[in-house]
């Protein structure tokens, strides 16, 4: 039986095939890069201090990643 269904398959995908053209070799897209600006260097101890604060504060920030502008304008404008 399994005999049967693969010739019935490649009879559908005849005409598919057969309307079908090659692809053209595509080159690969060269990315592009996002610059990153960045409004100064915080160390380690004070993007630390930072969330501390906030959190003490009543912001919510999270353990990683990057804090959000206003909280750290609210840091700045409170020390």
């Amino acid at each position: 039986m399994g005999i049967g269904h693969a010739a019935r398959l490649r009879e559908k995908m005849e005409r598919f095939i057969e309307a079908s053209h090659p692809m053209k070799e595509q080159k690969p897209k060269r990315g592009v890069r996002k610059q990153v600006i960045t409004t100064g260097a915080v160390s380690k101890e004070q993007t630390q201090a930072i969330r501390h604060w906030a959190n003490e504060n009543g912001y919510h920030v999270s353990e990683r990643g990057r804090i959000p502008a206003t909280i750290r304008e609210a840091f700045e404008a409170a020390h």
